[in-house]
């Protein structure tokens, strides 16, 4: 009996799942214009670092400051961003934020 059960009084089957059996989700399909992205963020010698941060966010790095990029970030695949500080943003992907750091890490190569 589950916790919740025995402090409602509810006596119910409990529910168990093996991690096995969880279903993984397919491969993430992701759109962006890695190229614009880059631009928008100073280009590529611009970026000191990019990650995956919080499962839907790709952390942006920079070396210098870049002007409000509001505008045009809704035409380049991603949801939003976060401006950390001027030198700091967080891309917002939803779930497929892995798949998008990828790709922009590729385009800096």
């Amino acid at each position: 009996m589950g916790f919740f059960s025995k402090l409602f009084g509810k006596n119910e089957p409990e529910q168990t799942q093996s991690i096995d059996t969880v279903a993984q989700p397919a491969a993430a399909q992701i759109s962006i214009d890695t190229a614009k992205v880059i631009s928008l963020l100073g280009g590529k010698d611009n970026i000191a670092n990019i990650k995956t941060t919080a499962y839907t966010r790709v952390r942006v790095e920079l070396k210098t400051a870049v002007a409000d990029i509001a505008p045009s970030l809704s035409e380049t695949g991603f949801d939003g961003y976060m401006m950390i500080n001027g030198k700091v943003f967080h891309l917002l992907a939803g779930l497929h934020a892995d798949a998008a750091c990828d790709a922009l890490k590729a385009k800096l190569v």
